[in-house]
């Protein structure tokens, strides 16, 4: 019965398919990357896409403030603090460090999140079903995902036997992936170790190489903002390193990462339209479902493999939805 409701209220009313007046209406949209992060405007463009494709076009019946975070803590609570002053009809937040400093400083204005690990086990939504407050929007990683990073890992290097997972633990949500890592590894003898990356000024390429000077290491890097952002440093650590490393985006492999498995953000960005499009024509964010992501993408990196003296199993490359050579 919980599962029908949730169909039925993901499918679209007659609000839903309302046109967008001529008037002006005011959004917002906070960012955890940094403005100058291309997947960052990637992401905003394909929201922008999918607003326009409902009738929403930026400048005519729309503006949009943009905040950007840069992987910052302190930026995202004092951009919480302008936005709850501005008091925008609706807010789009991207990242967890955002969208819990929206949640301390405002409960009336509608925000839709969009890459949101373990809502309900973060506190900001009541169930994925029925969210209540003013709070939904698009998840992204479901725990069982931090299985399936470690079991890739493990299939690229069954001989592992330590692995460090750089994440942030400051962050709501996260913290489901590691434990899930975690419940993993002990059974198969495989000790788990955080490496924490909370601020850009923090070396994580020391940190890194540091649990390199053990035998039989690996990585796994958490999606958080400032892993998303210092890719380019985490990735060159790793490679000189010798570490094989699990991703959680393809943008990490394009970039000459191992291998990845997760969403495609921006999917999922431009999905997160129809619930402004809902929202803004009269909806009630504790009514509409927390959606998850529909595709998922498996990406490895032969030429990265090979420089750590590897060829990459066949079992992987089956799998593969991208071979990059």
């Amino acid at each position: 019965m919980m599962l029908r409701r949730a169909l039925l209220a993901a499918l679209p009313c007659s609000a839903a398919l309302a046109q967008p007046a001529d008037r002006m209406r005011r959004i917002a949209f906070i960012a955890a990357n940094a403005e100058s992060d291309p997947d960052a405007q990637a992401r905003a463009a394909a929201l922008r896409q999918g607003l326009r494709e409902l009738g929403w076009i930026e400048g005519r019946n729309l503006h949009i403030t943009y905040r950007w975070g840069g992987g910052d803590l302190a930026r995202a609570e004092a951009h919480a603090r302008e936005l709850a002053a501005l008091a925008p009809q609706l807010i789009v937040s991207n990242g967890t460090p955002q969208l819990a400093a929206l949640q301390r400083h405002m409960r009336e204005i509608p925000i839709v999140f969009v890459v949101v690990v373990d809502p309900v086990g973060a506190g900001f939504v009541a169930s994925m079903a029925r969210p209540g407050g003013s709070i939904t929007g698009f998840a992204t990683y479901e725990p069982e995902l931090g299985g399936k990073w470690l079991d890739a890992l493990l299939e690229f290097e069954p001989g592992l036997r330590r692995v460090g997972v750089v994440t942030d633990p400051d962050f709501r949500g996260f913290g489901s992936l590691v434990e899930r890592i975690e419940s993993l590894a002990a059974p198969r003898g495989i000790a788990v170790r955080q490496l924490h990356f909370r601020r850009p000024e923090d070396d994580v390429e020391a940190a890194i190489a540091q649990f390199a000077e053990g035998p039989e290491a690996g990585l796994v890097v958490i999606p958080t903002a400032l892993n998303l952002l210092a890719r380019g440093r985490i990735i060159t650590a790793a490679a000189g390193a010798l570490l094989p490393a699990m991703y959680p985006f393809r943008t990490f492999v394009d970039s000459g990462g191992l291998m990845s498995y997760g969403f495609e953000p921006l999917d999922l960005f431009r999905r997160s339209a129809s619930y402004v499009h809902r929202i803004l024509n009269g909806e009630r964010p504790a009514e509409l479902p927390v959606q998850l992501p529909t595709r998922f993408e498996f990406v490895v990196n032969l030429q990265t493999a090979r420089a750590l003296g590897r060829e990459m199993p066949d079992m992987l490359l089956a799998r593969a939805d991208e071979v990059i050579e």
